[in-house]
């Protein structure tokens, strides 16, 4: 494969059209490094907000994957501390 792309531009140095090809062959090239670049810089903030989910929830404690009620030993319902007490809790 190389040795065709070298005889393709040995022929078209010869035929005068090298910096048309050298031209056209920049713009592929770049255009396939920018498609790259963009690719790799979507897959890279959405595997940054990916990890800041994952801490999120590690952080709000047991339970908080299903976003169902945590319970103790006891079997009482844990409250998030810095909920209100129910209106008609004593304390």
């Amino acid at each position: 494969m190389g040795w065709f792309l070298l005889v393709v531009v040995l022929l078209l140095a010869g035929l005068g059209v090298l910096g048309l090809v050298i031209k056209l062959t920049l713009v592929l090239v770049l255009a396939i490094l920018l498609a790259i670049a963009i690719v790799a810089a979507i897959g890279w903030f959405s595997f940054k907000a990916w990890v800041r989910d994952a801490q999120r929830r590690a952080a709000s404690g047991p339970g908080a994957e299903t976003g169902g009620p945590t319970y103790d030993v006891e079997g009482w319902v844990r409250r998030d501390p810095h909920e209100l007490p129910p209106p008609d809790d004593p304390t």
